[in-house]
């Protein structure tokens, strides 16, 4: 159990340093397509 909190900490460390670095330095339009496609599956183009 102890080494699963830690795992989950450093997730929660890293998603902080993405979204603070995604906030000072934008997304990519790239980056922006690929999470549509992650979370709208129906979106792709096939």
């Amino acid at each position: 159990m102890l080494i699963v909190n830690k795992v989950e900490a450093a997730v929660r460390e890293i998603e902080t340093w993405i979204l603070e670095y995604e906030n000072k330095y934008g997304v990519s339009d790239i980056v922006k397509r690929k999470r549509n496609a992650m979370t709208n599956p129906e979106s792709r183009k096939w």
